[in-house]
């Protein structure tokens, strides 16, 4: 049961030495996939990730998460007592800007003390000395640096693939095959890793966590399979193989129609826990709320948008009381459009992507945007526009616009025209004194009816 994990978490620190990473770093490099976006946009609000933020990610592997920091414009080593593992990172990392790798312990790493901005380790906690790893992450870190731990597990549900796939790598009889890790199961959050922190140092904690959905092939996904602990690190080569190709037959069959290009979805969890040293903690938004109007992420009415209904909108801007500015947040799921393609002919629109990809169609051309990307529309034919999930998970983003009104709106792929007096489109809705839609060719005398 999930109560086990304590114990079995006592058995991995006992049973290390029968784990062999250089047994699946080839796989592990080919198979295993990184955080999402989603997870990158999330650390910016709690401090890390920035632009030459000097990074330490401990038990690196073949560097995901290291990757994913200097891709954003970090400064990252990645560190990794594996040999096989440094070797496989740097190979597929090979030409990522502002990342090195060097073999070294989690709990000795070599580098110079208070030297950086954050330490992070991606998955990989449970392998460590922990109390000498977070000694090792306090001495690395700068005064008013910050540790980051995160996981992304795999997550299994009634029925779906990666119950199946336990079912066939983790044996019911015991601990006969896999001593450290059979039963293995658990909620997907971390909080246990907390009293290592503290008895380090670390005093103010956040975390977060999130389900996600990634998608592999059938034998994709048995690679990914080949790759973990429980089987290609910690199996004979033959054990291995055979579980592999079960695993596959096992997918391919009951979750792909046989079909070895289609796409399944694999339910994740996403964990991250972020400590710091400061003595005193406080509500950063509290003074905010002193001199202005505050939502939460979790407050204020979320409403289905999309052609299909496979989206949500949070009209920030009219929860808090905006006048002149606009803002509505949209989670999208993937091929779902926000609105059809229209355009303004008063006010202005932008879109910033917090994770995941939009595609934008703007005019005659088509953009893709990714986290951190912006983009303005004006008012006027040139710039109608539209937007629709493109990536294999939700894409989160805040659309903005200027609060002119009346305003008319108008939509060209299928002529009709748009309406609004009173209140302009992302305002208050009880404020409109009129909404009303009708075709371009709907066309009257001035005197019909009177």
């Amino acid at each position: 049961s999930r109560n086990q994990l304590e114990a079995l978490m006592s058995e991995i620190d006992q049973n290390r030495p029968s784990v062999n990473w250089s047994a699946t770093s080839r796989h592990y490099a080919s198979f295993r996939k990184g955080f999402p976006d989603r997870f990158f946009a999330r650390l910016v609000g709690l401090g890390i990730g920035f632009q030459g933020q000097r990074v330490v990610d401990l038990g690196t592997g073949t560097g995901l998460l290291a990757r994913g920091l200097a891709e954003r414009g970090c400064d990252v080593v990645g560190v990794d007592r594996s040999e096989s593992m440094i070797s496989e990172a740097r190979e597929s990392n090979a030409g990522v800007q502002s990342l090195a790798f060097r073999v070294a312990p989690a709990e000795e790493t070599g580098l110079e003390s208070e030297g950086f901005d954050v330490v992070t380790c991606a998955t990989a906690w449970h392998w460590f000395d922990r109390q000498r790893a977070a000694a090792e992450a306090s001495r690395l870190l700068k005064p008013d640096g910050r540790l980051l731990i995160a996981h992304l597990d795999w997550w299994g549900a009634h029925g779906n693939v990666v119950e199946r796939t336990e079912a066939l790598i983790m044996p019911k009889d015991g601990l006969s095959l896999v001593p450290a890790f059979s039963g293995y199961e658990h909620s997907g959050t971390y909080g246990r890793w907390i009293p290592d922190l503290s008895r380090a140092g670390f005093s103010a904690f956040e975390t977060f966590s999130f389900d996600c959905d990634l998608l592999y092939t059938a034998a994709s996904w048995a690679g990914r399979i080949r790759a973990s602990t429980f089987v290609g690190a910690s199996r004979t080569e033959a054990e291995a193989e055979a579980v592999t190709q079960q695993v596959y037959e096992m997918a391919l069959e009951e979750f792909a129609g046989g079909d070895e290009e289609a796409l399944i979805p694999v339910r994740h969890r996403v964990f991250a826990l972020v400590a710091d040293m400061r003595e005193e903690v406080g509500d950063d938004r509290e003074h905010l709320r002193e001199v202005a109007n505050v939502v939460g992420a979790t407050q204020g009415p979320w409403v289905r948008v999309g052609r299909q209904g496979q989206g949500v909108r949070q009209q920030l801007g009219a929860a808090t009381g905006g006048e002149k500015l606009g803002c509505s947040r949209f989670v999208l799921w993937p091929g779902e459009p926000a609105y059809p393609r229209h355009f303004h002919t008063a006010n202005e629109e932008a879109v910033f992507v917090l994770s995941g990809q939009l595609e934008v169609r703007c005019g005659a051309e088509t953009y893709l945007l990714s986290a951190g990307d912006y983009v303005t529309f004006n008012a006027g034919p040139s710039h109608a526009h539209s937007c629709r999930c493109a990536s294999q998970e939700p894409v989160d983003f805040l659309c903005l616009s200027t609060m002119i009104h009346p305003e008319v709106a108008v939509y060209p792929d299928s002529k009709k025209v748009g309406v609004l007096v009173g209140a302009a489109p992302g305002g208050p809705k009880e404020k409109r004194t009129l909404t009303t839609w009708f075709r371009l060719d709907d066309q009257v005398d001035y005197w019909d009816g009177e």
